[in-house]
C-alpha cells in the first residue's frame, strides 16, 4: 500500500473528507494529488497530515509492504531535521539518489541548501537532484517550485547567469499560480540584466507590473518597489535617464511604508541617474542622505558604496581634495568594519585615479597592487578609467 493509499485509509476511517483534511493549511485538490499518488509530499507535509489523522508518521511511511530502501531516507531525514543535523540530511539524500527517489531528494536538497546557503557543494548536490528529476519527475507542485528557485539562485549566485535564466524560463512555462510567474519574472529579469539583455528584462518587469496591479497588501508594495526599481536600472543602462527617473522615484514610493533599505538603495540609484544629467549639487544631497542612514545602521559596506559614488562627483566637479577625503572615508569603512574587496577594489581605483590627476606618479606602484587584488577575486578591469586612457599606464 503506498503512501498516498494509507492516507485515504486512514482518513476514511477518521470519517473526515478531503477537505476537512486539508484544512487551512492545504486545499483539498493537494489531498486528492496525495491520495492518488500523484504527487508524494515533503516529510514536513507528512507530519501534519499524520497529527491531523492521530496517527504516528511512522503508520503513513512505514507500510508493511514497502521495500527498505524507500523507508529509509525518509526517517533519515526526518530525524535530520529533529537534529538539525546536516551530515544526516545529506546521507538521506545520498541514499534517495541511489535508490532515486525523486521527492525525497528534493525535500533532503532543499533542506541542506536553506540551511548551508550558496556553495558549490550544495550547487552539485541540487544540480545532481535535477539531473535525477529529468529522468523521474515529481509533479510540479509547491515543492517543485521551490527547488527549481533554489536552483535557479544557486547559477545565479555562482554567476551562470545563462542556467539561471533557463531555470527561471522553465517555471513560468508551466504556467504556474501568479504568485509563483511574478516571482519568476523578477527573478529573470535579474539574470536578463547581467546578461546585458536589458528590453526583455523591461518586459518582464512590466509583465510583473501587470501582474500586482490587483494587489494592495505590504508584500505586494514592496514587490512593485522592486519591478519600478528593476526598470529604472534598465533604463539608466539604455540612457533612457528621465524614464529611468521617474520609474525609480515610483519605486520609492512603493518602498517608503515597506522597506527602508530598499527606499535608500533606490534613493541611491537616483543620485546615479543625477551625475548622468550633470546635475550634481542633486545628486550630492541624495547620496549624502542614504550615506547617513547607512552609517547610522551600521550598514558599512552600503555607506562605503555611497560614498565611492560620491567620489566619482568629485573626481568629475575637480574638487580632489573632496575625493580623497571621500576615498579616505570609504577605505575606512571597510578596514575597520565591513571588509568587501570588490569594494575595495573600485576604491583604490578611484584613488588611484585621483593621484594620476594630481600628477603623483605613486599611482603606478598602486595600482600594480590593485590588478593582483583585481585578479585574485576576478574582477574585470576593463571598463576603469585607468586602463582605457590613451596614455597608458605602462607609457
Amino acid at each position: 500500500m503506498s503512501v498516498g493509499e494509507r492516507v485515504r485509509t486512514l482518513r476514511k476511517l477518521k470519517g473526515m473528507s478531503q477537505a476537512e483534511l486539508a484544512g487551512d493549511l492545504f486545499n483539498r485538490s493537494y489531498i486528492s494529488m496525495i491520495e492518488s499518488g500523484a504527487t508524494i509530499p515533503p516529510v514536513e507535509t507528512l507530519q501534519l497530515l499524520a497529527t491531523k489523522l492521530e496517527v504516528n508518521l511512522d503508520d503513513l511511511l512505514d507500510p508493511p509492504a514497502s521495500p527498505k530502501a524507500s523507508r529509509e531516507p525518509y526517517h533519515k531525514l526526518l530525524q535530520a531535521k529533529r537534529c538539525k543535523s546536516i551530515p544526516l540530511a545529506l546521507e538521506s539524500w545520498q541514499k534517495s539518489i541511489e535508490y532515486s527517489l525523486s521527492n525525497v531528494a528534493v525535500d533532503a536538497a532543499m533542506y541542506i541548501s536553506q540551511q548551508e546557503g550558496y556553495t558549490e557543494q550544495i550547487h552539485n548536490i541540487l544540480f545532481t537532484t535535477y539531473s535525477l528529476l529529468s529522468r523521474i519527475p515529481i509533479a510540479e507542485n509547491q515543492a517543485w517550485f521551490d527547488f527549481m528557485f533554489q536552483l535557479g539562485n544557486s547559477y545565479f549566485n555562482q554567476k551562470s547567469f545563462t542556467e539561471a535564466k533557463q531555470i527561471y524560463e522553465s517555471i513560468i512555462q508551466t504556467n504556474p499560480p501568479q504568485q509563483v510567474e511574478r516571482r519568476a519574472r523578477i527573478n529573470l529579469a535579474s539574470a536578463l540584466i547581467r546578461l546585458t539583455l536589458y528590453e526583455i528584462a523591461i518586459m518582464n518587469y512590466e509583465q510583473t507590473i501587470e501582474l500586482l496591479k490587483l494587489e494592495s497588501d505590504n508584500a505586494s508594495e514592496q514587490l512593485l518597489g522592486m519591478c519600478y526599481h528593476g526598470l529604472g536600472s534598465c533604463q539608466l543602462l539604455l540612457r533612457q535617464l528621465d524614464l529611468a527617473y521617474n520609474s525609480t522615484q515610483r519605486a520609492q514610493e512603493k518602498y517608503a511604508r515597506v522597506d527602508q533599505d530598499r527606499w535608500h538603495a533606490a534613493n541611491q540609484n537616483l543620485g546615479l541617474i543625477l551625475v548622468e544629467q550633470k546635475r550634481y549639487n542633486h545628486a550630492k544631497q541624495k547620496l549624502l542622505f542614504s550615506k547617513s542612514y547607512y552609517v547610522q545602521k551600521g550598514l558599512f559596506a552600503k555607506a562605503a558604496n555611497v560614498v565611492d559614488d560620491l567620489v566619482k562627483i568629485a573626481i568629475l566637479e575637480n574638487d580632489l581634495e573632496l575625493a580623497t577625503t571621500y576615498n579616505t572615508e570609504g577605505l575606512s569603512y571597510l578596514e575597520e568594519h565591513t571588509y568587501d574587496p570588490v569594494l575595495m577594489v573600485r576604491l583604490l581605483l578611484h584613488k588611484c585615479q585621483i593621484l594620476k590627476l594630481q600628477q603623483n606618479d605613486s599611482y603606478r606602484d598602486l595600482y600594480t597592487a590593485v590588478k593582483a587584488l583585481a585578479r585574485a577575486i576576478q574582477f574585470d578591469l576593463r571598463d576603469n578609467a585607468l586602463e582605457t586612457d590613451q596614455e597608458g599606464l605602462e607609457a
